[in-house]
């Protein structure tokens, strides 16, 4: 060996050399990094280790490992280990890479009880066989296997670590499986959720979906994974989430048995069934471990957050995961209603293939990946400095105000010039007031448009953020995930729609605390303010005023269409504190979703409340209506029949809502060529309701015979109360008028004479 300064030891060398950590070229480049450490102490071997870490050629935990007794123990088979990746009380996972090349590999050594061996090593081939043929983007299964005795397994926590595993004896008496399996790169789901927070739930939804495939893949070849959790999945950087060492657990594990000394979050998604029954994890179970490991992205937190793991384990067995929208309100109600599903205690009732559930979920496709991808860079980037607002200096100061008085002088002595910056004036603040006039007959009054922004995009999170006071125009808004339109602050923002109306089209919308108006329209113009197309619609805090100047029959304020092939299954809408001022449909749903619910809203003016097509044979309309006022409006329901189709079933449910049509108009409008001769398929329940006493139940409208319409008897209508009542005020821009005066409601007052709650809207829950 050439001369060095002060060399390592023989045995460092020899030890080097075996394990092929680095070369003789690679000790003389790290000299100078020995001189710069050592100065005038002699160079030991921990100066050469050091300078092998600095120079990349050593990884902080092959440096501990190296001066410590196991040094030897880094080398498993033809794997030399590289660093740590976790560690429980039975297994310890590595990064390794071949000694005779740099490929890279993830090597799990797992303690299995001796007597558990013969039944472990059939598993293990089985598994192994299946990782070797599988390259599958949401699996990880171990491709190769090999058993080693104990006294030759690295215990990292031997030596320089203290730890609960170190006075433990659970490797004595038994067996040490190492397996190996492809490198995902990637960040955990534990990393990300600690340095994040909560996940939005478009994201939850796309890794729920790509876990749903990877165990549909693993049912198809008869495994189960047996160990999903946070820690146990990846977010890769093409937007892939990955399930790692699948079917690991299950193989080695055939019964869950009682921690010892077991960290906690192991059993954050641990089945009732498998606790203290010998049964083994399935695919049922790891549906469980799913919603549980979706319900704690959504929430921030895991079900059941106690540090005991005996305590976790009892809350598992006896309690029930409550709603995750109680922790995450925004979650949408499909999200929430499919955690439910997979968090269902009683195994008999929850989803038993995760192939089925594939089905009615959809394959992972390019553009949920594509979100998932976008959502990863996020943390691939520093926290941008905050904005602030440009400092105005002393100079620009003094230079704008001699430039204003400049224009004051220029001004007393030219009225040209004054007439000039008048009109400029005039141009810029969008008034017209201030411009000279040359005679009174040239005046001509100009309905000034407030001057409006440009709606925002949305941004990474889909949240469309509005300024509280500001007034924007409408636009299109295109977005692959959820996309949430609200204002910041408690002042509603405007967003004014001339001939064009505003356009999303996502996976699910949702407008809170906004006002939406229609001006100066003209006739191109079109009859919708809003034009949504999702899977899911929910308004809160919504106040839509139309122009009066449009008289068209399609003419709405909102309209809806599915984007999913069976919008009768799943799709949902909601209206919640939503205000219709003017002529026109409130709702047309283009598509009949499964449920609408709509609570505490007011439309006035001549136009219906819904227009739909209703659901054909084989599908379901539930409409739950609750706090209901119609004031000198159309019919509360439009439906437009379907030509030679058998109807679906229609439920409709209203509380505590009044109703006052104009005159001629009946409560359900039919339109259709084809007369229902059958009423079966509709019933309404309308408790707690009052109307006029000129109530009419239905009419029908033929528009092929010049418009005919009759009246018709509904058997399936109960419940809603003809009883003279009136109003607080008249029709005008606040709510509050619109409210029942209940003193004038026979069995709305006590005894003593004071006022009930009544029916209709709760006018200070609307905004104006």
């Amino acid at each position: 060996m050439p001369a060095l300064l002060e060399p390592p030891s023989k045995e460092m060398l020899h030890l080097l050399r075996d394990l092929r950590i680095c070369t003789l070229r690679d000790l003389k480049r790290c000299r100078p990094r020995v001189r710069r450490l050592a100065h005038d102490l002699p160079a030991f071997d921990s100066v050469w280790i050091d300078a092998l870490v600095q120079a990349r050629k050593l990884t902080s935990f092959q440096a501990r490992i190296i001066e410590s007794p196991q040094a030897k123990l880094l080398q498993v088979g033809p794997c030399l280990l590289v660093k740590q990746l976790g560690q429980s009380q039975t297994a310890e996972t590595y990064l390794a890479r071949r000694i005779n090349g740099n490929e890279r590999c993830v090597l799990k050594q797992s303690t299995v009880p001796l007597e558990s061996k013969q039944v472990v090593d059939k598993k293990i081939k089985q598994l192994t066989t299946i990782g070797k043929s599988l390259a599958h983007p949401q699996v990880v299964i171990p491709h190769a296997f090999n058993w080693i005795e104990n006294d030759k397994r690295l215990r990292p926590d031997r030596g320089t670590q203290s730890t609960a595993f170190a006075s433990s004896n659970l490797f004595d008496g038994n067996q040490c499986l190492v397996t190996l399996s492809r490198v995902v790169t990637g960040i955990s789901l534990t990393e990300l959720l600690v340095r994040r927070g909560r996940f939005p739930s478009d994201i939850v939804a796309e890794i729920g979906r790509q876990l749903i495939a990877g165990l549909a893949v693993l049912e198809q070849f008869q495994h189960t994974h047996g160990a999903i959790s946070l820690c146990n999945v990846r977010i890769t950087p093409t937007g892939h989430a990955v399930m790692v060492d699948a079917g690991l657990v299950a193989a080695t594990h055939s019964e869950f048995t009682r921690p010892i000394n077991e960290a906690p979050e192991r059993y954050d998604g641990i089945a009732p069934e498998l606790i203290g029954t010998g049964r083994p994890p399935n695919i049922s179970s790891d549906i469980y471990a799913i919603g549980c490991l979706l319900w704690q992205l959504l929430a921030g937190r895991p079900p059941f957050p106690t540090g005991d793991p005996l305590a976790k384990l009892a809350a598992h067995q006896t309690q029930r995961i409550c709603d995750v929208r109680k922790w995450a309100p925004d979650t949408p109600e499909a999200l929430a209603n499919a955690i439910a599903a997979f968090t269902e205690p009683n195994v008999e009732k929850r989803p038993q293939s995760a192939i089925q559930l594939l089905e009615r979920m959809g394959t992972p496709t390019r553009l949920g990946r594509g979100k998932l991808r976008k959502f990863y860079r996020l943390f691939q980037v520093s926290v941008p400095k905050s904005t602030s607002k440009p400092r105005v200096s002393r100079l620009s100061k003094t230079a704008a105000a001699a430039l204003l008085l400049a224009c004051i002088c220029w001004g007393l002595f030219d009225s040209g010039a004054r007439s000039t910056l008048l009109n400029l004036q005039s141009q810029l603040l969008g008034d017209t007031s201030a411009a000279p006039r040359e005679t009174e007959s040239a005046v001509t009054v100009v309905e000034q448009k407030p001057r409006t922004d440009e709606i925002p995009e949305p941004d990474a999170f889909g949240i469309v953020h509005l300024d509280p006071g500001t007034t924007y125009a409408a636009g299109s808004i295109r977005a692959v995930g959820d996309v949430i339109i609200h204002t910041k602050g408690p002042r509603a923002a405007e967003i004014l729609v001339e001939d064009k109306p505003l356009s999303i089209l996502a996976t699910s919308v949702r407008i809170n605390n906004v006002v939406i108006k229609q001006v100066s329209p003209t006739n191109d113009a079109s009859p919708v303010l809003v034009e949504v197309q999702s899977h899911q619609l929910k308004l809160d805090g919504v106040n839509f005023s139309a122009a009066a100047n449009i008289q068209d029959n399609e003419r709405a304020f909102i309209s809806w269409t599915s984007t999913g092939n069976s919008p009768s299954r799943d799709g949902y809408v909601q209206v919640k504190n939503v205000v219709f001022a003017g002529r026109g449909n409130a709702i047309h749903l283009k598509s009949c979703p499964a449920r609408t619910s709509i609570e505490n809203c007011l439309k006035s003016d001549d136009g219906g409340l819904i227009r739909v097509t209703p659901p054909t044979a084989g599908a379901q309309w539930q409409l739950a209506m609750s706090h209901l006022t119609l004031r000198k409006s159309g019919p509360m329901l439009t439906v437009n029949l379907p030509e030679r189709q058998r109807l679906g079933y229609v439920f409709m449910q209203l509380d505590n809502s009044v109703l006052d049509f104009l005159s001629d108009t009946a409560m359900i409008d039919l339109v259709g060529t084809q007369h229902p001769s059958d009423w079966s398929w509709l019933k309404l329940d309308g408790e707690g309701s009052l109307t006029t006493a000129t109530f009419q139940a239905a009419t029908f409208t033929d528009p092929s015979d010049s418009g005919t319409v009759s009246r018709e008897d509904i058997p399936n209508l109960g419940g809603i109360a003809a009883s003279p009542f009136k109003f607080v005020g008249e029709i005008d821009g606040s709510p509050s008028n619109s409210e029942v005066d209940t003193r004038a409601v026979v069995g709305l007052t006590n005894n003593n004479g004071t006022s009930l709650a009544g029916p209709g809207i709760i006018a200070s829950r609307l905004i104006r």
